[in-house]
Parts: C-alpha cells; sequence; structure tokens
C-alpha cells in the first residue's frame, strides 16, 4: 500500500508536469513546422499569481513563474 504523502507527491508531480512542461514541450515540438509560415507565433498565457503567489495554489503559481522563467529569462523589467 502506497504511503499518502507519496501519492501527493505524485499528483504534485504530475500536475506541474501537465501545467508548466506540456506547454513548453509542445512549443518546442511545433517550432519547425511554425517557422516555415511567416507570421507564426506562440503564446504562453500566464498569471499575475506568477509573480505575487497565493499559498492555496502554489503548483499552479509555480508553473506559471516556470513559463515566464522559461520563455522570458526571468521576470519582466517595468
Amino acid at each position: 500500500r502506497t504511503h499518502p504523502s507519496l501519492v501527493r507527491v505524485k499528483e504534485t508531480a504530475m500536475d506541474l508536469a501537465r501545467r508548466a512542461f506540456l506547454p513548453q514541450l509542445a512549443g518546442a515540438m511545433l517550432l519547425p513546422r511554425l517557422a516555415l509560415q511567416p507570421n507564426a507565433q506562440v503564446v504562453f498565457v500566464t498569471s499575475g499569481l506568477a509573480l505575487a503567489p497565493k499559498s492555496s495554489s502554489p503548483v499552479y503559481c509555480a508553473s506559471k513563474a516556470g513559463l515566464i522563467y522559461c520563455f522570458l529569462g526571468g521576470v519582466p523589467k517595468s
């Protein structure tokens, strides 16, 4: 029988993969095809919660922050 805390770790890892890594992977996989189109664009939607996270949604906030850091190289300067 699996310990409940290990189940939660697995669920959290899967949630983070779905929210952060899969969009990045899909974007990377589409780049060769998009490069053939003159006006192709990839748009990732993030959230203000990436910059001001709330404790009730840590994985969501972390995944949105991951998209910012991955594609913008850090927090945008205003």
